[in-house]
Parts: structure tokens; C-alpha cells; sequence
């Protein structure tokens, strides 16, 4: 399960899209008004089914980089920083920054709670 912070200009349709789930997904984890209606601060529990696909190999350019998100992750069994930075399209060094971890090779663990920032492009 991701934990993700609203953000200003959220929708559940964006919010769906952006990690490859419905937004009926989303409902079934969440409280939300009748009227759907989100706002920014508000915590949702994303199911992780849309990310399950991930690819370790994901082509990643640095060009014009924007932080645009933040997203909290629970560390599960088997995940790695790079495996985490992939799901979310982000960078590990990042990661490691936004949690003040000493480095890339940092153990994490399961049940360990990590802020992700979530990097967008220009």
C-alpha cells in the first residue's frame, strides 16, 4: 500500500493514473465524500497493483528535474531503494536524501516508513 499526500490540482482520475490503478482502487481504500471531492493535505492509500510490473531497467534521464509530489512508502519484505525509486519513477539518490539516510547502501526494512519524492520533468 502507498501512502499519498494530496497535492493542489489533485484529481482521483490524476491521482489513478499517476500509479496505474482506478479510481474505484481507490475508493474501496479510502474514505471520500459522496461528491469525491479530495484536498490537498488529505492522506490516500493507493494499492500497490498497478506497480507490481515494475522495471528494473527503466530508461531515467536528468533533464530539467521538478519535485512536484511526495508520497510515504512502507518498506516491504524484499524491497530495495533502487526497486522503490523504480515503482515511482524517481531517483535513489533522492530518496536517500529526503529520508537523511547515509547512503544508497542504507538498510531499509520491512515496516519502515520512507518519504518519496516524487520527481517530474519540464
Amino acid at each position: 500500500m502507498i501512502i499519498y499526500i494530496v497535492q493542489p490540482g489533485d484529481s482521483l482520475n490524476l491521482i489513478a493514473s499517476r500509479f496505474g490503478v482506478s479510481v474505484k482502487d481507490i475508493l474501496r481504500h479510502n474514505w471520500v465524500r459522496d461528491d469525491l471531492t479530495i484536498y490537498p493535505g488529505q492522506f490516500l492509500f493507493i494499492p500497490r497493483n498497478g506497480h507490481d510490473d515494475y522495471d528494473e531497467h527503466h530508461p531515467f534521464t536528468m533533464m530539467n528535474p521538478v519535485i512536484r509530489h511526495e508520497a510515504f512508502y512502507e518498506v516491504q519484505p524484499g524491497d530495495t531503494l533502487s526497486r522503490i525509486a523504480a515503482l515511482f519513477d524517481t531517483t535513489v539518490e533522492a530518496i536517500v536524501q529526503a529520508n537523511n539516510l547515509r547512503g544508497p547502501e542504507e538498510t531499509i526494512y520491512p515496516g519502515q516508513v520512507l518519504r518519496i519524492p516524487i520527481i517530474e520533468f519540464k
